[in-house]
């Protein structure tokens, strides 16, 4: 996911890679949402739905992403 972000945050990135990232991030958003093992992480997207992409508020992607490496990438 954090690899997603920094292609759609790339000013050097093509639109095409953008788009393919933007993509990705929402399958994995999904998937996430989905799982009622993250339900304490996942809150804070299910409460933030935007007109984007995502279909989330980017700040409520972000933080969530964050707590996700916090949680498990950084025991």
């Amino acid at each position: 996911m954090t690899e997603a972000i920094y292609t759609i945050t790339d000013r050097k990135a093509s639109v095409q890679m953008k788009c393919y990232a933007s993509n990705n991030l929402k399958k994995l958003l999904l998937e996430c949402i989905n799982d009622e093992n993250l339900n304490d992480l996942t809150s804070v997207l299910k409460e933030k739905k935007a007109d984007n992409i995502l279909g989330y508020d980017t700040k409520a992607v972000s933080a969530f992403v964050m707590k996700m490496v916090a949680k498990y990438l950084n025991p």
